[in-house]
């Protein structure tokens, strides 16, 4: 009696079910990134998203104008029970991949010049860019992201990336934009965060001043 044993590959895939969010055009893939985990987390976007407003406020001696919750996200956060958390990972695909398993989606931060599928950057234009990874498959050494195809384009939609050409882009954007992490990860706790910036009045008339002059 002859026993034959065959031996199977196993393909181990993981994704988490997600959804981008192409309603409202932040101009700020963080943002992008960010709503759908708060979503997945629970939080009514609608709620979370309501009463937005222009914010005008005074930084480094200047006039700026950008969206309240963009600009407050931390406080605006810290009120649905949320805060970033931000991390620099020796080995961030083992990282990505045990946090994916926890059911816990990623953020990451890349450099556009070294992303292939990215046809308006590569090897064009340095972009400092936040990926949503929301899985990850294991037989095509790849990640499972949310990206769009363009700068300024709302439509987000699931990719993949592979995993060394992911990791070299994050490490360029640490080297090139000198900065101390390139992952971030949205941690469900209680905390309070104070504003940053307050709404002003004021400014809003100088700036309107200063723009029609």
């Amino acid at each position: 009696m002859i026993l034959v044993l065959v031996i199977r590959t196993v393909r181990y895939m993981r994704k988490l079910m997600l959804k981008p969010f192409n309603d409202i055009w932040y101009q700020n893939c963080f943002m992008h990134a960010i709503l759908p985990i708060i979503r997945y987390n629970g939080v009514n976007l609608e709620q979370f998203l309501h009463g937005e407003r222009i914010l005008y406020y005074l930084f480094n001696n200047s006039i700026h104008m950008g969206l309240e919750k963009v600009q407050n996200l931390d406080y605006y956060l810290s009120r649905v029970d949320c805060k970033i958390i931000y991390m620099d990972e020796k080995d961030p695909i083992r990282i990505i991949q045990n946090l994916i398993n926890q059911s816990i989606p990623v953020m990451v931060w890349v450099d556009c010049f070294y992303l292939s599928k990215r046809r308006d950057t590569f090897n064009k234009t340095h972009l400092a860019h936040c990926l949503l990874v929301h899985g990850y498959d294991s037989e095509r050494q790849e990640l499972i992201i949310f990206d769009h195809e363009y700068a300024n384009d709302i439509k987000f939609a699931e990719k993949r990336i592979a995993y060394n050409e992911c990791l070299y882009s994050m490490q360029k954007y640490k080297e090139s934009y000198k900065r101390n992490f390139h992952m971030a990860i949205i941690s469900r706790e209680k905390c309070y965060i104070k504003k940053e910036f307050e709404y002003i009045s004021d400014y809003k008339k100088i700036f309107w001043n200063w723009i029609f002059a």
